[in-house]
């Protein structure tokens, strides 16, 4: 027969009970990295890659409290593409998908930043809040008529 010491019953429930600990932390740092990478996935539209509906929300809201606080002033630019289904009609969606992508560089390039928020708020339609002192670029149209 087997004849354990309290000694080292002591120590085998201490190292189980260690590694029950240790597994339990394991756990815990990859279920953070995984609710990470879904609230990633979940700000990010994947089509395009810049931000999702929902992340132009939040991140509009935290500039309209920062310009409440401030006073500066605060803005928000919607952007539809006209015609975008005649796109996808007449050259697929694959020519459609290039189409979104291409857009949504340029957008980013002229109104996206960490400070401000630019992304797409439905299929054809995009929103961009930039900075209070933007300029609006040359090139672009200096008003929208709606309906066309």
């Amino acid at each position: 027969m087997l004849d354990v010491s309290w000694l080292q019953a002591l120590y085998l429930g201490t190292f189980s009970f260690g590694l029950v600990i240790v597994n339990i932390g394991f756990l815990l740092l990859v279920s953070e990295r995984i609710r990470s990478n879904f609230e990633e996935l979940a700000m990010t539209d994947t089509l395009t890659g810049v931000r999702s509906r929902r992340a132009v929300v939040d991140a509009a809201s935290d500039l309209f409290k920062r310009s409440r606080r401030s006073g500066e002033p605060f803005s928000v630019l919607s952007l539809d593409l006209d015609h975008f289904k005649a796109i996808n009609d007449q050259h697929g969606h694959q020519v459609g998908d290039r189409v979104l992508q291409a857009f949504c560089r340029r957008m980013e390039d002229t109104c996206g930043s960490p400070t401000y928020s630019a992304g797409r708020a439905a299929r054809s339609l995009f929103c961009c809040c930039p900075p209070p002192r933007w300029r609006r670029p040359a090139n672009w149209p200096t008003a929208c008529c709606w309906p066309p």
